[in-house]
C-alpha cells in the first residue's frame, strides 16, 4: 500500500522554524529514504515522545512499524493519529492497511468506508474497498466451510461467485446443491432463474421462478422477472 503524505505532515516539513518533535520527524524521513528503518522508527518514536499530539509523528511511526512487521504496535499509533486528526482520509487508508495485515477485515472495511466519505473523489478508496470486500467474502466462505462444509450458504455464496465470473454451469451446480441442502432457502431459485434467463432458456427460468415464489410468494424480483419472461406488461 502506498505511503500517504498527509497535509499535516507536509505542514511539518514546510515551516521555517521547526519544533524538536518536527525535527525528529524529518530525521525519521531521512532515515527512511536511505532504507534505515530501525533508525526511522527510533526518530519517529522520539517525535511522539516529544509531542504526543503531533499526528504526522504517529502516522509515520505507524507506517514504519508496519513495514517492520510490528502490526499491533503500528495499529496503536495509527488509531491514536486517527483520534487526533479524525477528518484526515490518509490516516484512514494507513489504518485500514494495518487492520488488513492483522486479519481484521471488518475493521479495515470500516476505515475505508469512512475514508471514502471524507474523500469521495479519491479512486484509491474505491479500489481498496473493493479489495477488502472481496477478501472479506473469501474469509466468510472459508469460515462457513470450517463450520459446515455442506452448508447451503456456502453453496449459495459459491454460486454467486461463479455467476460473477461468468461460469454459468458451475454457478447452477452450486445453487442446485444449496437448494438441496436447504430447500426453504429463499434467493437460490431466483438466482438460478436469472442464470437461465441470461442463457436464453426461458422455460427453465420460469420453472425456477415458480419454485422461488413457492418459498417467497411476495418476491418482487421474482414476479417482475416472470412478467418479463412471459411478455406481460
Amino acid at each position: 500500500m502506498r505511503v500517504v503524505l498527509l497535509a499535516l505532515a507536509m505542514g511539518v516539513l514546510g515551516v521555517a522554524q521547526t519544533s524538536p518533535a518536527e525535527e525528529k520527524v524529518q530525521a525519521g524521513l531521512r532515515a527512511q529514504r536511505t532504507g534505515n528503518l530501525p533508525k526511522a522508527v527510533e526518530s519517529f518514536a522520539d517525535a511522539v515522545r516529544l509531542d504526543p499530539k503531533l499526528p504526522p509523528a504517529r502516522v509515520y511511526l505507524g507506517a514504519a512499524l508496519l513495514a517492520r512487521g510490528k502490526t499491533a504496535a503500528a495499529i496503536e499509533q495509527l488509531e491514536r493519529a486517527s483520534e487526533l486528526s479524525p477528518e484526515d482520509p490518509g490516516i484512514r487508508l494507513q489504518l485500514a492497511a494495518a487492520y488488513e495485515r492483522a486479519g481484521n477485515l471488518l475493521a479495515a472495511v470500516a476505515q475505508l468506508k469512512k475514508g471514502a466519505e471524507l474523500a469521495p473523489n479519491d479512486p484509491e478508496f474505491a479500489y481498496q474497498l473493493g479489495r477488502a470486500y472481496l477478501r472479506l467474502s473469501e474469509w466468510s466462505v472459508e469460515r462457513m466451510k470450517s463450520v459446515n462444509p455442506r452448508s447451503a450458504r456456502v453453496y449459495q455464496v459459491l454460486g454467486e461467485s461463479y455467476s460473477a465470473q461468468g461460469a454459468t454451469e458451475k454457478a447452477l451446480d452450486a445453487f442446485e446443491k444449496a437448494a438441496r441442502a436447504e430447500p426453504g432457502l429463499s434467493g437460490t431459485h431466483l438466482a438460478m432463474a436469472y442464470l437461465y434467463a441470461r442463457a436464453r432458456k426461458p422455460a427453465e427460468a420460469l420453472r425456477e421462478i415458480d419454485r422461488e415464489l413457492a418459498i417467497a410468494p411476495g418476491s418482487i424480483a421474482a414476479l417482475n422477472l416472470k412478467k418479463q419472461l412471459s411478455g406481460q406488461p
